[in-house]
């Protein structure tokens, strides 16, 4: 083969692999501004079991990990949740990757300065968890043994790094309190928004007493129907009908009443509670499963919410305020960390204390305007993605 040859050949191979890796370039340009294009439910449903979702310094936290706890947590609705949007859902992930970001970098700091618990600190903390522990039905025993001692993960803290994060809140945050002037400050706000729910209230209840006066309310026919129309709760769909057997005592219970004396075929008045308005009607008798049990009667109901009011006492304000104020010095803390511990997830490229997008909650609104709640609608990311191995 002669050189000119040679030499030809030599130049088609260079020019070739020049545009080979401009093209691998130009791919990688392209993939990254489509991760950046895409929108939460579309990077979800991108992530894999092996994928970094969160770094926290010189920790990774791998989709695998966390998914199971972020699958439990969008499975989770509350009564104002009835339907989950996307914008709900990614303002619980958000969440639950901030606090996961902030108790790893809690972690590595306290690491970091080689913090120790003493023996008097330990009692101390013991009994402030033990404390948590009881409102929570559980013991410091049952803690100690869910938490183990195996090495801690940021997804897993054992129970002596948890102390040791104790302590190290207490060192950065301290005991915080409020003053005679700032509990004043509360309770005069709370007080006015009391005021307002109870406006509200009355507004809700002449609209209850609207649909009580409506003759067809004392038929089962008309009660079924006017139940599918007006109702907040659930059973409304299928004419106010629950789907269990009350005694009479449980109905008075429910109903915050000494007793419960209405008669099969009777529609009860308004029914008020501390939290919701209610109208009964006794359908059926439930014959007792075994002799010498009490009767049991099935009831349809047509539910309205009440909005709660707030107690206003010194330390239902501190109950209140006080945690909030922590966490916020926590929050603030955090976010001095992540300049030592720099926080980065493709979750949320823009960054993860970037402000969310407003949750838009449909059925709070519904429920404001004293329209009736639908049942939850099934959105792109109410299923989490299974993972992908």
């Amino acid at each position: 083969m002669d050189i000119s040859k040679s030499l030809r050949i030599l130049v088609i191979f260079l020019l070739s692999f020049c545009m080979f890796l401009n093209g691998l370039q130009g791919a990688e340009t392209q993939k990254d501004d489509t991760s950046d294009e895409m929108d939460f439910p579309e990077r979800m449903m991108m992530m894999k079991s092996t994928t970094v979702a969160l770094r926290v310094g010189k920790e990774n936290v791998l989709w695998g990990s966390i998914y199971p706890t972020i699958k439990r947590l969008l499975a989770q609705k509350t009564a104002a949740e009835s339907e989950v949007n996307n914008n709900v859902a990614e303002t619980k992930v958000r969440s639950y990757l901030q606090q996961l970001a902030q108790r790893t970098m809690f972690l590595q700091e306290a690491r970091e300065l080689k913090l120790e618990v003493t023996e008097e600190e330990r009692k101390a903390y013991e009994h402030e968890l033990e404390g948590l522990m009881k409102s929570r039905s559980r013991t410091i025993e049952d803690y100690k043994k869910a938490l183990g001692n195996e090495p801690s993960t940021p997804a897993h803290v054992n129970y002596e790094d948890t102390l040791r994060l104790v302590k190290l809140e207490h060192l950065k945050v301290g005991e915080q309190d409020l003053t005679p002037q700032q509990l004043a400050q509360y309770r005069v706000y709370m007080q006015a928004m009391n005021q307002s729910m109870e406006m509200q209230n009355k507004q809700r209840r002449k609209r209850v007493e609207a649909i009580r006066k409506d003759p067809a309310i004392e038929t089962a026919e008309g009660f079924a129907e006017m139940a599918k129309q007006f109702s907040e709760g659930k059973e409304g769909d299928f004419g106010g009908e629950m789907d269990y057997d009350f005694t009479r005592e449980d109905l008075a219970e429910v109903n915050e009443l000494k007793s419960f004396d209405w008669k099969v075929g009777e529609t009860t008045p308004i029914l008020e509670t501390s939290n919701c308005f209610r109208i009964m009607r006794i359908l059926r008798v439930v014959s007792p499963a075994q002799e010498g049990q009490p009767e049991k009667y099935r009831v349809a109901q047509m539910l309205f919410a009440k909005l709660p009011l707030d107690d206003t006492s010194d330390d239902a304000i501190k109950r209140r305020v006080l945690p909030r104020m922590r966490q916020a010095k926590l929050e603030e803390y955090a976010k001095e960390l992540a300049q030592k511990y720099p926080v980065s997830t493709i979750l949320f490229p823009d960054g993860l204390w970037v402000d969310p997008p407003e949750a838009v909650d449909e059925n709070k609104e519904k429920s404001q305007k004293g329209e009736k709640q639908t049942g939850a609608k099934k959105t792109p990311i109410e299923a989490v993605p299974e993972e992908k191995k």
